[in-house]
């Protein structure tokens, strides 16, 4: 009998501040989180394969042909004011923001790569980096859809090359807190 109840005695010492610590966390102030009401979270689009480059409205942006025969823009994003960052030397933590790159024609025709039934590529799961005036998240691939037709070359010669192409990031932090940011970008072959 004496076994039970230090047993039980263990156990409540163990589970009591468990409940108290995911009672508090499901209540929270009226079931807000930090962020909620900071408004949208405020996003530039950039370029480099490390560095923040802005990425201004007319910018060039190199397409890039992979060496698995498809073709990809580098893009980076910088953030303001993003309370929920993740953690950045960790890809698969669930407290990383959910964080997508997608680029679009100037007429709205998707040109990220989606799979057979339009679905795009599942999302990065990344913490994001404090960079100078934000926190980053950098040298992120943006792979586009080459239609059938189309090879990698005659695609980029014939329809993205000196052409506009909008380009949006799109981020979503573990609390619900959501970004967007665009520019609409010119494309250009790489050397």
């Amino acid at each position: 009998m004496a076994c039970c109840v230090l047993e039980m005695r263990a156990m409540h010492t163990i589970w009591t501040p468990l409940a108290l610590a995911l009672t508090l966390v499901g209540c929270g102030s009226g079931g807000a989180t930090p962020g909620n009401d900071a408004g949208p979270i405020q996003l530039r689009l950039g370029q480099g394969t490390v560095d923040f480059e802005e990425l201004p409205d007319s910018g060039v942006v190199e397409v890039i042909k992979g060496p698995q025969g498809g073709i990809h823009l580098i893009i980076n994003a910088r953030a303001v004011e993003m309370d929920q960052p993740g953690n950045a030397d960790d890809p698969g933590d669930p407290a990383n923001p959910i964080t997508r790159f997608e680029a679009y024609a100037l007429d709205g025709g998707v040109m990220h790569w989606v799979d057979q039934l339009g679905a795009p590529l599942p999302p990065y799961h990344l913490g994001w980096v404090p960079g100078a005036g934000g926190l980053d998240i950098g040298g992120r691939i943006l792979r586009l859809h080459i239609p059938e037709g189309f090879t990698p070359d005659t695609y980029i010669d014939q329809v993205l090359a000196g052409k506009p192409l909008r380009v949006r990031v799109i981020v979503e932090q573990v609390n619900g807190r959501t970004g967007v940011g665009e520019a609409v970008v010119v494309t250009r072959k790489m050397q």
